[in-house]
């Protein structure tokens, strides 16, 4: 028993059964992200991932990899993604969150006023050679405009007070994924209301997915990549045990039932 206790922990931490109760929106909410993830080929995926042990789980947690010159497989990409169907569902529940949100868009209008400026007084930093201002893509952190600098700064300290002690920053902080994402129906939240690092995705009213902001690339190691494909694994076993049929107890007693009937019903 005691060999397979830190895996029946992982499998019930990650148990689905500790989920809310999904509404038929939200199952169809979550079944538009999964689409969009699928598109990109991922090698695997479970719902209700811990980032670490057992705390700070992703609603969706997902991985790549590809074989080596030994032909095996290394992961090279791993992503969490969060759904909220809920605007206060986004954020701690603090008594600042307005006044912090209201200093989040101010801070936001001011940056891209002044990367207007650096655009026209600094053309060196732009990457690329595209026509269109729209696509293009700027180095701002090369910029000596001291008050972009300063803007920034604001803007990060601001983000951190909103969204210290959240679920959103545990995830961040545990430093085993490469890219976060929100994902919400479409205009729930804006872009400069995320928290540091994280991608925005909008869920279409006909359920397509619109990445609206890209993730940014987080601080992670190969060691940390296997420990969250490690936690997705865990996590996976749960619906393989629930199709087929076979109860685990926290005991560590097996028993059997017949599987679940699957419905296939026209949406």
């Amino acid at each position: 028993m005691k060999e397979i206790q830190p895996v029946l922990d992982l499998i019930f931490e990650s148990s689905p059964a500790k989920e809310k109760r999904q509404t038929p929106e939200q199952t169809l909410q979550r079944q538009a992200v999964i689409c969009w993830l699928l598109e990109k080929n991922p090698t695997g995926m479970a719902l209700n991932v811990p980032t670490r042990i057992s705390r700070f789980r992703a609603n969706i947690g997902v991985f790549w990899s590809k074989p080596n010159r030994k032909r095996v497989l290394h992961p090279t990409k791993t992503m969490a993604l969060e759904i909220r169907s809920k605007r206060d569902e986004c954020w701690p529940d603090i008594t600042n969150k307005d006044d912090l949100l209201g200093d989040l868009k101010s801070l936001e209008q001011e940056k891209e006023a002044i990367e207007k400026t650096i655009r026209l007084k600094e053309p060196k930093l732009r990457v690329g050679d595209n026509l269109f201002d729209d696509i293009e893509d700027w180095n701002y952190e090369n910029s000596s405009n001291q008050k972009y600098h300063r803007c920034v700064k604001k803007l990060e300290k601001t983000r951190k007070a909103l969204y210290s002690g959240s679920l959103f920053e545990q995830i961040r902080n545990a430093g085993v994924v490469d890219y976060l994402y929100l994902a919400v129906p479409r205009g729930l939240v804006k872009p400069e209301e995320l928290a540091n690092g994280w991608g925005l995705l909008y869920i279409n009213s006909d359920l397509t997915i619109s990445e609206v902001k890209k993730a940014k690339i987080e601080d992670t190691t190969p060691e940390g990549k296997l420990h969250f494909i490690q936690n997705i694994a865990a996590a996976s076993m749960k619906s393989v045990l629930f199709s087929t049929g076979i109860n685990l107890l926290s005991s560590g007693e097996v028993t059997r039932t017949l599987p679940p009937r699957r419905r296939i019903k026209k949406l």
